[in-house]
């Protein structure tokens, strides 16, 4: 299995879009410490940002090559 390119945008944030590498077995909660994202983060697919990642899923599975994430600030939305 080859590498797989990922863009990462960051959702409220004047931050750059990053793009990284990732290989079979990296899970959201590596891409996050990558990029020096504290707990409160979370990962996205841009097209279903309803549905975020859960930190100990293997991106590698989830994405294909050159997909477009959001990563954005975790919030409980309570009834």
């Amino acid at each position: 299995m080859s590498a797989k390119s990922i863009a990462i945008k960051f959702v409220g944030s004047k931050r750059a879009t990053e793009t990284l590498q990732i290989i079979a077995g990296t899970t959201v909660a590596d891409v996050l410490n990558k990029l020096n994202l504290a707990e409160g983060y979370q990962l996205s697919d841009a097209q279903t940002p309803e549905a975020p990642f859960r930190p100990t899923d293997v991106l590698y599975a989830l994405v294909e090559d050159g997909s477009l994430l959001y990563a954005s600030a975790f919030v409980d939305a309570g009834v």
